[in-house]
């Protein structure tokens, strides 16, 4: 694929430029996500926003064709200076350079199959979704669970403008499981659960800690094929309840493979995390030891791509062992 920072550029600016004039005309009323979803759907001539300025904007952009990845990066500028506006907590947006890593080792996962149906369990802006989209050479049916309304808002702004199809059920991740699913994703934070209508085995034993139950939840989402992949903190074997949650999770799902990201990818090393990839557990397989992987810097990208090639020729090798 190739990308005109060029053309990003100009998409990020003319969008902001309309969507500041309306922020504008509504005399600061409207938060800048607002304005911005609605100058989006002014643009895909889905709502007359009765203004000649915005409209001969938008005009200057008719003429120019913009691929998948170029509009995704234009909109994920604009989205973070929305995120500031509200004071929104940016280390919710998976950074891109995951994402592409995530779409590399889903090929490996499911090289040779026609189509594959991907559900993320903690969908927050669609970013990681979308990166995996562009970058996969597979055929994906994107599917999310979110529960915030302006995440929602959000992921259907980069949706519509990238005229990229989502499924997005509007619940709780804890609320159902989902049989017709290929790939099981969900990048996650350290949070805890509380819930007085939510139980578990886990919850009984009170170990609330979010990025457990929610695997704990859809080790039964999918079939025996269905393969798993969270992007988890890198304390995530270390929280109370650990030995508890492997237990729970031993009968239905085996660890692949850990691949711990480099810090320099995070702004704040504190918050690092690394990609857990999970299968269902086959009845009478003997289970393989996890694979453990530490991704070197991307600044050293020799290293970077050989580690690459080695962790998506044993992800193959694993899956038809």
């Amino acid at each position: 694929m190739i990308i005109d920072n060029n053309k990003i550029i100009l998409l990020q600016d003319k969008l902001d430029e309309a969507a500041m004039l309306y922020y504008e005309q509504k005399d600061g009323k409207l938060k800048y996500l607002d304005c911005l979803e609605a100058i989006t759907k002014a643009f895909l001539n889905e709502e007359d926003l009765d203004n000649e300025e915005i409209v001969h904007i938008l005009s200057e952009l008719d003429q120019i064709d913009f691929n998948s990845e170029e509009v995704r990066q234009a909109i994920l500028y604009l989205i973070i200076k929305g995120f500031k506006h509200q004071h929104l907590p940016l280390d919710t947006i998976t950074p891109d350079r995951i994402g592409v890593i995530c779409a590399h080792l889903i090929d490996a996962l499911f090289e040779g199959k026609d189509k594959v149906y991907l559900m993320d369990l903690n969908l927050g802006t669609g970013n990681l979704v979308y990166t995996i989209n562009n970058y996969s050479d597979l055929e994906l049916y994107l599917m999310g669970i979110e529960n915030n309304e302006t995440m929602i808002k959000v992921a259907q702004i980069f949706s519509e403008m990238m005229m990229q199809d989502v499924q997005i059920y509007f619940q709780d991740a804890l609320k159902d499981n989902f049989p017709q699913v290929d790939l099981v994703i969900a990048d996650v934070d350290s949070d805890e659960y509380h819930s007085d209508t939510y139980e578990s085995e886990l919850t009984k034993l009170n170990i609330n800690y979010f990025p457990y139950l929610l695997i704990e939840k859809h080790q039964y989402s999918g079939d025996e094929d269905t393969q798993f992949m969270f992007i988890v903190p890198n304390d995530f074997f270390s929280q109370k309840g650990s030995d508890e949650f492997k237990k729970a999770i031993s009968e239905n799902l085996e660890m692949v493979a850990l691949i711990v990201l480099p810090e320099t990818m995070f702004v704040d090393p504190s918050l690092a995390k690394s990609i857990l990839i999970m299968q269902k557990q086959k009845q009478g397989e003997k289970r393989i030891p996890v694979s453990v992987f530490n991704l070197p810097s991307i600044s050293d990208q020799e290293a970077f791509i050989t580690m690459i090639t080695e962790i998506k020729k044993e992800l193959k090798e694993r899956r038809f062992h």
